[in-house]
């Protein structure tokens, strides 16, 4: 077994070559329980809380040219393959980070060796993740196809029996990995989190998966895991809606109705508002239901708190109206729309049963004044105006009260903007004729607000 870097009670740092790493000999025997110092080391597993299997064509492509690139270097070249963090438990060793690499290597492996147990009796439930390793597959026989000659070669550097040492393997390791070996799950995540810290392979949220995953580990969640995590990664399959609901609605929702943040929503920082530490003497205290400002100390309640959001924000995408706002282009437009659906689910959390249809073209008038009034929009603005109307809408009481306090809202803004608006050049834009169409019926496809500054204004402008 290769050198050690570090050893702690709790950590162990060093390099291992491919050879050891897939016999599992990671740690020294009285590391290791009597059956796994029996059966000479223990496996790699991948964990329920990984991600799903994403490398494509171009991915295994660089990795076996690379390798290739190394054989053709000399027998004496090291190659270092990157960093693995593994968390060490009963059954063995959980890949925290390095799936796709080990996950490739064993493709190439079983390719090469019909015999190779190198991650061979692992499951992956995710379907994204069973098509590219069925993809990637294939790609490795075609890639050997037009590289016959070097299947020995790859044998020998990966450790395997080559056609003619067809039991013996190969003593050449020449493949490396930095490895980290943590005893508790906590631990794993922070290194998984500081190597992950400046955000180029992954975003926030899949952070955010991470930290609430490990919190069902510890609070004994473990049954409704897999549940949990397959629900995450169905949202993860369209990347832009889950960077909409995390970045551009709740995260915004939650700081601006508190007023606690300055920052407009492309300054945020989602991890640090969904992934708090809760106090351990509130942690298992019954909580309240607070609709978009819902605590949470982690684990199956942040899960519920975005099925709950997700399945909302959906229901408004499924709309006509909102699809016509959807297919109107601009970047001060975009932040308006955003804004609107921030409203707009809050107020179908709080009013399940309300008015919908009249209440959500109310909220639309009351959004997009903003927009009829002004011909540059900013993310500014937009943070300071979510501000005025956020509260409106969250602190409402019941349904009534918020009609009221809309309309009161959207009276006001008519009379200080009303002189602008005479001069105001946008009138003909799409956006304009959705907000301001007194013909149409309370539908999704037409849609009006009955307010009486629309006849007044219509009036003055003529």
């Amino acid at each position: 077994m290769s050198e050690s870097v570090e050893n702690t009670e709790n950590i162990k740092i060093g390099v291992i070559n491919f050879g050891e790493l897939r016999e599992g000999k990671l740690l020294p025997k009285e590391k290791l329980s009597a059956e796994e110092a029996n059966e000479g080391g223990c496996n790699l597993k991948i964990p329920y809380y990984q991600r799903p299997y994403a490398w494509g064509e171009e991915q295994v492509r660089i990795l076996l040219d690379d390798l290739k690139g190394l054989i053709e270097e000399g027998k004496n070249k090291h190659y270092l393959l990157g960093s693995l963090i593994l968390h060490k438990d009963e059954g063995g060793f959980n890949i925290v980070d390095g799936q796709q690499r080990l996950v490739t290597l064993a493709l190439i492996c079983h390719y090469l060796d019909k015999h190779s147990k190198f991650l061979m009796s692992e499951t992956f439930s995710h379907q994204d993740s069973k098509d590219n390793i069925r993809n990637n597959y294939v790609y490795i026989q075609n890639w050997f196809g037009g590289n016959e000659g070097l299947k020995d070669n790859f044998r020998e550097l990966l450790g395997l029996p080559n056609s003619v040492q067809s039991t013996n393997q190969s003593k050449n390791n020449r493949l490396e990995f930095v490895y980290i070996i943590t005893f508790e799950l906590d631990d794993a995540f922070i290194f998984f989190d500081s190597a992950n810290a400046k955000g180029k392979r992954l975003h926030d949220y899949d952070l955010i998966k991470a930290y609430h995953l490990r919190e069902m580990i510890q609070k004994n969640q473990e049954s409704s895991l897999r549940f949990y995590a397959e629900f995450f990664e169905s949202l993860a399959k369209n990347s832009s809606y889950l960077s909409l609901l995390f970045k551009f609605l709740l995260t915004p929702a939650r700081l601006w109705i508190r007023d606690r943040s300055k920052r407009t929503a492309s300054e945020m920082k989602i991890y640090n508002e969904f992934c708090k530490e809760i106090p351990k003497q509130y942690a298992n205290k019954s909580q309240q239901d607070m609709g978009i400002l819902t605590s949470f100390s982690g684990g199956v309640d942040f899960f519920d708190f975005l099925k709950r959001f997700d399945s909302l924000l959906k229901r408004l995408k499924g709309s006509s109206f909102y699809q016509a706002l959807e297919s109107i282009e601009g970047s001060g437009f975009a932040y308006t729309r955003r804004l609107y659906a921030i409203t707009a689910i809050i107020y179908l959390d709080k009013f399940p049963n309300g008015k919908t249809d009249e209440m959500l073209m109310l909220l639309a008038r009351a959004v997009f004044e903003l927009r009829i009034y002004q011909a540059r929009i900013y993310e500014t603005g937009i943070r300071d105006y979510a501000k005025e109307i956020l509260p409106l809408v969250y602190f409402a009481s019941y349904e009534e009260e918020l009609e009221y306090a809309l309309r009161e809202f959207i009276s006001k803004k008519d009379r200080v903007n009303e002189k602008r608006f005479e001069n105001h050049d946008g009138g003909k834009k799409s956006y304009m004729k959705l907000v301001q169409n007194e013909d149409a019926k309370f539908d999704f496809k037409n849609f009006k607000i009955p307010h009486h500054r629309i006849e007044q204004r219509k009036g003055e402008k003529q």
